[in-house]
């Protein structure tokens, strides 16, 4: 098992190293960068009710939001259950029951899923 110290590792020895760019637009992170990015996430998390060993379902679009919300995730302990917003409603629910999901992320572009099963 990966101890905090492991994770926090390279984002520390890299930290003005590029880390992440996303795909169609121009924003580029460094490793120091997306780290803070990161730690805001799990201060999210856990200003909204996040705990240690709770599960959270992430249903984004590929971005520097869903790879920050994952690692925020890691940082408080918590596990992201990753879930495309290309499956459909009835997939969703399925993973949501299955991982036993108590806290769902999705931005204005991925609830169109949750709206089309009302």
């Amino acid at each position: 098992m990966m101890s905090k110290q492991d994770i926090l590792e390279p984002f520390q020895i890299h930290a003005s190293s590029p880390f992440i760019f996303e795909a169609g637009t121009s924003r580029k992170l460094s490793y120091g960068d997306f780290y803070r990015y990161s730690v805001q996430a799990a201060d999210f998390l856990t200003s909204n009710g996040v705990k240690y060993q709770d599960r959270v379902g992430i249903c984004l679009e590929n971005s520097v939001e869903f790879a920050a919300l994952y690692f925020g995730c890691l940082l408080i302990g918590a596990t992201a259950v990753p879930i495309s917003p290309l499956l459909t409603f009835r997939e969703i629910k399925f993973i949501l029951m299955q991982a036993g999901v108590e806290h769902l992320i999705y931005s204005v572009k991925t609830r169109i899923v949750f709206r089309k099963a009302t």
